[in-house]
């Protein structure tokens, strides 16, 4: 593993099965890896906090994928990520999640929101966002604020290196 990876969490809570039962996906969180076992992640309730990331998850499924990017521009994600412990968990932006999706099975196509001023941020959308600040478009189609941990899993830069399944 290396700095800035993606820890996929496929989770058993009940918002867990929630966030996977309304994106059609296999996941319902996602963390960043910033090495020696530790990843930082915006959490519903917590906001961004540091993680051991083995011990974190308990018996949740885990699947690290790398960003097909040099390490410099990881390490520039790992930095910026570093700094964002403590920051808010956006909440709010999870209905916009939840509006994609739903729209989605109505045959209408979601794919930006006005812009967030409130710097909060939940998981898929933190990555999505550092990563394209350092010019990395994960979901070139779809803006950070709309996308689910799944979308992430599915996109074509990243590239599953590990998974690990858990009792």
């Amino acid at each position: 593993m290396r700095p800035g990876d993606l820890i996929f969490v496929r989770g058993n809570t009940w918002v867990s099965k929630a966030i996977r039962q309304i994106t059609g996906g296999h996941y319902s969180h996602v963390d960043i890896f910033i090495g020696k076992g530790q990843a930082i992640g915006a959490e519903l309730g917590v906001g961004v906090r540091k993680v051991e990331y083995l011990s974190a998850y308990g018996s949740d499924a885990l699947t690290v994928c790398m960003v097909a990017c040099s390490d410099a521009t990881a390490q520039a994600v790992v930095n910026d990520v570093c700094k964002m412990v403590g920051t808010q968990y956006d909440a709010r932006g999870l209905f916009g999640v939840w509006a994609r999706f739903a729209l989605k099975r109505l045959g209408i196509h979601l794919t930006s929101t006005p812009a967030d001023q409130t710097g909060a941020y939940f998981c898929s959308e933190m990555a999505a966002a550092l990563y394209r600040k350092q010019g990395i478009e994960i979901c070139p189609d779809l803006h950070p604020s709309l996308t689910s941990p799944t979308d992430l899993y599915e996109a074509n830069v990243v590239i599953e290196i590990k998974e690990e399944r858990r009792p």
